[in-house]
């Protein structure tokens, strides 16, 4: 490999690293950015299934998630893969779910499944 190539190669690899962090910065997803998660989040699950409500070991048997917890990376990975069972999987089950959040000490948020009709994604309330 000529020398012309090893450079190129390494400035694609290191801008695409850069890219990365980038738009990390601006995404609340950061699966797959090298970007550093300076969030820490405090959250509780609860989900109902029919008139039942299921207890923390069945919310972490169905969502492979804990109910409970403190989660030091990007928050939107708990609704994300909720979102995502609940679409998929769990779609005949018609399970309500709702999480109650607090990121970085600061007011206490709701995530509810399922959304709004008219909203293509779920809702948050402040």
């Amino acid at each position: 490999m000529t020398r012309t190539w090893r450079y190129l190669l390494i400035g694609n690899l290191l801008g695409w690293q850069v890219i990365g962090i980038v738009a990390a910065r601006f995404r609340p997803e950061r699966y797959l950015c090298w970007a550093p998660y300076d969030e820490i989040t405090l959250f509780e699950t609860r989900v109902s299934v029919g008139a039942r409500h299921l207890t923390p070991d069945e919310i972490q048997a169905r969502y492979r998630l804990p109910d409970s917890k403190r989660d030091n990376r990007s928050w939107a990975h708990i609704p994300a893969a909720i979102a995502q069972y609940e679409r998929t999987v769990g779609s005949a089950d018609n399970a309500i779910v709702e999480i109650r959040y607090r990121t970085n000490g600061g007011p206490q948020k709701i995530w509810t499944w399922p959304p709004v009709i008219l909203s293509p994604s779920p809702r948050v309330h402040e």
